[in-house]
């Protein structure tokens, strides 16, 4: 599936490949990118889909339009450079073009798409006896760990300005009971 990076109800990613290529070799620690199209369209696609489940709930601004795919554009977001509103809605602003670059990047790079969360249990404390206490985790809470999205620390730092609060790029996945 090629990537559609134009905003609209059949978009997968928020930049092209063309752009991502250029902002990759702007960066010279970025010059071994992904040559192969199918490979780049894979990463863009995957950085775009982790970067909306991150902060998707969390994005600052309204939905400029509920038939977009994605969650961009969006209405009333300043550009954190020149603090100006956003008023023109036929591209994806560039930071989060950017974003996805290095996030796709980053998925390259380390042969990834996501990580597995770490496993979180309701640990029991058991005694055995002639061993002392023990602590087991109950499997069935195991079994309900998610996949985490591990967001690289250069994408969440450009991620920062167009999110509302604090959003960690570790976000935790289940919470303790």
């Amino acid at each position: 599936m090629a990537v559609n990076a134009t905003p609209s109800p059949t978009a997968n990613s928020y930049v092209s490949n063309s752009d991502a290529i250029a902002i990759w070799q702007n960066d010279p620690r970025k010059q071994d990118y992904p040559a192969v199209e199918a490979d780049q369209d894979r990463f863009l696609m995957s950085a775009t889909a982790i970067l909306d489940d991150m902060y998707g709930a969390y994005y600052k601004g309204t939905l400029q339009n509920a038939n977009n795919a994605l969650y961009w554009p969006r209405t009333g977001v300043e550009d954190p450079r020149t603090k100006a509103v956003a008023t023109s809605y036929s591209a994806y602003p560039p930071d989060i073009a950017r974003a996805t670059a290095m996030q796709a990047y980053h998925l390259y790079k380390h042969d990834r798409q996501v990580e597995k969360a770490d496993r979180v249990s309701a640990n029991k404390r058991e005694k055995l006896d002639g061993v002392g206490e023990i602590e087991r985790g109950s499997t069935s809470e195991q079994s309900q760990a998610t996949v985490r999205p591990v967001i690289h620390p250069e994408v969440s730092r450009v991620m920062r300005n167009f999110v509302n609060g604090v959003v960690s790029p570790y976000v935790s996945v289940m919470s303790r009971g």
